[in-house]
């Protein structure tokens, strides 16, 4: 989706990946996998943001001979993006100390696997990245919301 009427036009590519029925090689996060290498257009010419529900974790890696997280998250960077979350605390992936998605709400069962990867030159202009707390959500999803403060300059 284009968006527009801000300080800078981009392009917002939204993620809800799922599973795909007899195909655990497209399923979760190998639709983006496949999303990415086949839509090299979506990073041409304009800023672009990917951010959403990858139902994905570099723990899970080894799970997957090809597209996996890892993979992801190389092919995005090779478009120039970056991780919000993971620049903003100095984080690795795989190594997050704050949940997204709580397994079956409870709270001892938090994982990250919800993301918003942004262009390279955003991300050093991050104000703020707030996760919403387990107590406040856990009643009204199995996730937090993910937010991302930046002030981008027009161009």
């Amino acid at each position: 989706m284009e968006i527009s009427g801000g300080p800078r036009d981009f392009l917002l590519i939204a993620v809800w990946t799922m599973l795909v029925q007899g195909s655990l090689a497209r399923s979760y996060i190998g639709q983006l996998f496949e999303a990415v290498a086949n839509n090299p257009q979506w990073f041409a010419g304009q800023p672009t943001i990917v951010c959403g529900d990858f139902n994905s974790n570099k723990i899970w890696d080894d799970m997957r001979k090809t597209g996996n997280h890892s993979t992801v998250v190389s092919a995005l960077e090779k478009h120039s993006l970056a991780s919000a979350y993971h620049h903003f605390f100095s984080e690795s992936q795989g190594l997050e100390t704050q949940p997204t998605y709580y397994f079956w709400h409870h709270k001892d069962r938090g994982y990250h696997i919800d993301y918003v990867f942004l262009p390279n030159e955003w991300a050093s202009q991050i104000k703020t990245v707030e996760l919403g707390t387990h107590a406040a959500w856990s009643k009204l999803s199995d996730h937090v919301p993910l937010c991302v403060d930046v002030t981008v300059r027009a161009s």
